[in-house]
């Protein structure tokens, strides 16, 4: 009898893994000046599990043709409870509030945040599926594994992923541990990742080549909209925060109280004044941290000096930095991505829970 119920069970799991890796993908064809072999995929999966009544099977997904042999490490991680999700779009802030929630859940210890780089302290769950020159079993055989070094964290960890929801782990939406969600101006988001596409050499093109990439999910991590819309439709889950780069930026000291409280772990006005100076765009910018960071990735992406991985952080800079016409077209964009959804890009960028 007990053969027979492992044998049993051996054939569900089998089952279930089979059910995990069925994904249905559609190879892209490249625009111009993109450097890096993209899929559309669809992860033909029930996922009532997510709290957010959708046809998670249709939802489409753009990403690097390294990836789908890394979707069931993504779908089965193992998350804890005690676990930090930084999610968002890429260039919305991830990587500072990263800084910000290892911060709050490890005592307000700024000297290590001054003196140890970000990703020493926090990983991004998918990094080595999706980012060059990483991507691909390839580099795991070599000890370069973004997965194994986030299930090697001591907790609590603090995890980013710009996974959609139907990406991420299941036990994030069974076991619900904290979320922070990040969004930003999508004009401004989409010059910062112009910027960094170009320095880390996964795009050669124009910028307005880039824009338009952007703009027809022909991008890693598009579609762009439907993944803010999606989590905005879930901010009022008890363990998810929503909060914008805008909202931060402007005020940095109320924003960091408002984690800290939904973190729970409260801070003084002493350490709120700290935190204000430590986290300003300057301070991580000129710091050791900051400084080790960017001699990181010029060393790793053999990136020429212009490039700066935290490069500007202004609210409004995409003003003088998008081509002519580039912005009335991209707000032409956006509204069409939001017919429908009952909100504006502005209710989104200024929302607060107070």
């Amino acid at each position: 009898m007990e053969k027979l119920f492992c044998v049993v069970m051996v054939i569900i799991l089998n089952n279930l893994r089979m059910e995990a890796v069925t994904i249905n993908r559609t190879k892209l064809q490249p625009v111009s000046g993109e450097k890096i072999p993209l899929l559309n995929l669809t992860c033909p999966l029930d996922r009532k599990d997510i709290p957010l009544n959708k046809n998670w099977s249709k939802r489409p997904w753009t990403i690097p043709t390294s990836y789908p042999e890394f979707v069931d490490r993504a779908l089965d991680f193992k998350v804890r409870y005690d676990d930090i999700w930084i999610l968002g779009q890429q260039k919305t802030g991830t990587t500072w509030m990263q800084d910000m929630a290892w911060l709050i859940t490890h005592n307000f210890d700024f000297k290590t945040s001054e003196n140890s780089h970000v990703y020493e302290r926090s990983v991004n769950l998918e990094y080595t599926g999706v980012y060059q020159p990483f991507a691909g079993t390839e580099a795991e055989k070599k000890g370069v594994s973004s997965f194994a070094a986030t299930e090697n964290m001591t907790s609590p960890r603090i995890i980013k992923s710009h996974l959609s929801p139907n990406m991420l782990p299941k036990e994030l939406w069974t076991k619900k541990p904290k979320v922070i969600y990040l969004t930003r101006n999508v004009k401004d988001s989409a010059v910062s990742l112009y910027h960094m596409y170009k320095g880390l050499k996964y795009f050669d093109g124009t910028k307005e080549q880039f824009l338009d990439a952007l703009m027809t999910d022909s991008l890693a991590y598009c579609p762009y909209w439907p993944h803010i819309l999606e989590f905005w439709e879930m901010r009022n889950e008890s363990n998810i925060f929503f909060i914008s780069y805008e909202r931060i930026k402007r005020d940095l000291r109320g924003s960091f109280k408002e984690i800290s409280e939904f973190l729970e772990n409260p801070c003084s006005d002493d350490i709120l004044d700290k935190a204000v100076d430590h986290l300003s765009f300057q301070s991580m910018k000129n710091s050791k941290a900051g400084q080790t960071l960017q001699k990181i990735m010029e060393d790793i992406h053999g990136t020429s000096g212009e490039f700066k991985f935290i490069r500007r952080g202004e609210i409004g800079s995409h003003k003088d930095e998008l081509p002519e016409g580039y912005s009335e077209k991209m707000d032409n964009w956006s509204e069409r991505s939001l017919v429908g959804s009952g909100v504006a890009m502005d209710d989104i960028l200024s929302f607060s829970y107070k």
